[in-house]
């Protein structure tokens, strides 16, 4: 925590980049920062890209894929961040260890909803 702002250093990077807005209304709306590793925040989502996300990670598990915990936490974010309401119609960065398994996923989501 530091004194001179009351805020722990990840708000604190958060808070700078949205402008410096007006600390006290700012705290209010400011997402959850959740720095274990082994903890992904979902309840950011939109509810529709939730389910996709899930089909996707389940997906490639079936499949025997490798997932990175630390990865699928950064798309997560990403997702959150852009406020995306459908991963199908998101775009997303063409390269970026942080929308790997976002990309996978979208490519993966349309083969899903064909075969129920």
């Amino acid at each position: 925590m530091q004194k001179s702002t009351r805020l722990c250093n990840p708000h604190q990077r958060q808070w700078a980049d949205t402008g410096r807005p007006e600390r006290a209304a700012w705290a209010l709306t400011a997402s959850a920062i959740y720095t274990s590793i082994d903890r992904v925040p979902l309840s950011d989502l939109a509810l529709t890209v939730l389910h996709q996300l899930l089909l996707g990670y389940e997906a490639q598990l079936r499949e025997g894929g490798r997932i990175s915990p630390s990865q699928v936490k950064s798309g997560v974010r990403w997702l959150s961040d852009h406020s995306v309401g459908d991963l199908l119609s998101a775009e997303l960065p063409k390269t970026g260890a942080t929308t790997t398994y976002l990309r996978l996923w979208q490519r993966t989501l349309p083969y899903l909803e064909a075969d129920r």
